[in-house]
């Protein structure tokens, strides 16, 4: 009597499991499919149970592969800017010795340092790049030229669509490492100049340069990596005050080729120059803002002769670092400072900062009533005058204020 009690009690438990399992499978299919089949019915549409059925079904009808792509390729930005991106060769004519002119290029280094890139400025011809070892060489052998003598040296233009130009160097600005120079030509390609102040650091950037030989541009692309405001245009680790200082500084290499073209952002403008200099025996890259050259853009526009002026001191721009490795009691200003802590190394002699009575250890804290700061240091308040102007040096000598008059050279 009790296995038949427990066959009966199997028995029911199998039918029941048997009726959980249909009844489960049965909801899924009816869920799945049957439910979202009824709903396509116009008839059934609109009814409520249908609606409230349909509302917890997720319809998934095909599945599509997506391919999410950056909005950006440095060839569609470099497009933009391309027909305004030169080389420019300086070259010697030959003295009706061609051999010999010939047997001056000893090594592509020898080709490589008489072509840099540069880019157009206006339609009208003017063209503007860095102011290189070899352009400055040219410069100063040319001044000592006896009246009537012509230079033997050269500039062409190499532009797009086999285009070329004969130049000639209209101004020179020493301040900010630029020379310009000037095409008899009309109706040239112009960029667009953007505005430096509004980059950040990480923003992705764009470089512009030339592949030398043909006239081929070529781009790279890299982030900004550090706005470096007390860098300078100098071999060492000190600012000049006749010296631009501040720079852009990028991930991306620098070669050489890269120097003189222009950077540009993700929509295409100008935000700098690249450049390059010699630290410590290796060769630094780094990028002039754009604004610091509209300045002298200006004057060359207005035929306005550039006259950089002098002050005439080396000196460290007071950060948070500098103040406390100094033990100073300012966070900013222009220490006046020579590593080997002599004067005559700190001062130059027979400067205008000397005649005044600057001395190595001073902090200049304002020019012309304007605040010495990281983002406004002491070399371009001193650019903002002009040669002969009497301006007012605000600085602090052994904890005490003090305000000179300086007459800048």
């Amino acid at each position: 009597m009790v296995d038949s009690n427990l066959k009966k009690i199997f028995k029911l438990t199998i039918w029941i499991l048997l009726v959980f399992i249909i009844g489960g499978i049965a909801g899924v299919v009816g869920e799945r499919f049957v439910v979202p089949w009824i709903s396509t019915i116009p008839a059934l549409e609109k009814c409520r149970l249908v609606q409230k059925a349909n509302e917890k079904v997720t319809i998934v009808n095909q599945t599509k592969e997506i391919i999410v792509k950056e909005d950006f390729s440095v060839a569609n930005i470099a497009e933009k800017i391309s027909p305004a991106v030169v080389s420019i060769i300086s070259f010697e004519e030959a003295n009706n010795d061609e051999l010999k002119s010939i047997n001056k290029i000893k090594s592509s280094q020898d080709i490589q340092k008489n072509i840099k890139t540069g880019f157009i400025l206006t339609s009208d011809g003017l063209i503007v790049s860095v102011l290189d070892n070899t352009t400055r060489g040219i410069i100063e052998s040319d001044k000592i030229l006896e009246s009537g003598e012509k230079s033997t040296w050269k500039f062409k233009i190499l532009a797009g669509n086999n285009n070329e130009f004969e130049a000639e160097i209209l101004a020179v600005d020493n301040f900010r490492n630029l020379v310009f120079y000037k095409v008899a030509k009309n109706d040239l390609p112009v960029p667009s100049l953007g505005d430096s102040s509004n980059i950040e650091i990480g923003e992705k950037v764009v470089l512009c340069g030339n592949a030398s030989g043909e006239y081929q541009n070529s781009y790279s692309s890299g982030l900004i990596k550090e706005i470096d405001y007390t860098f300078t245009l100098l071999n060492s680790e000190l600012s000049s005050s006749e010296k631009l200082e501040g720079a852009i500084l990028l991930d991306a290499r620098i070669e050489d080729r890269n120097v003189g073209g222009p950077v540009l952002d993700y929509n295409g403008n100008i935000i700098g120059i690249v450049n390059q200099i010699e630290k410590d025996g290796e060769k630094v890259g780094f990028v002039i803002p754009i604004n610091d050259l509209k300045l002298t853009i200006n004057k060359v526009l207005e035929k306005k002769e550039i006259l950089n002026s002098s002050f005439g001191v080396y000196y460290l721009s007071i950060n948070k670092e500098i103040a406390l490795l100094n033990n100073l009691n300012v966070n900013r200003g222009a220490l006046v400072y020579s590593f080997s802590g002599q004067q005559g190394l700190a001062v130059i002699k027979d400067s205008a900062a000397d005649e005044a009575g600057i001395k190595i250890g001073d902090i200049i804290i304002a020019v012309g009533g304007k605040i010495v700061e990281l983002k406004n240091p002491l070399s371009k308040l001193i650019a903002e005058h002009q040669t002969g102007d009497e301006v007012e040096v605000r600085l602090i000598r052994n904890n005490e204020n003090m305000n000179l008059k300086v007459i800048l050279k």
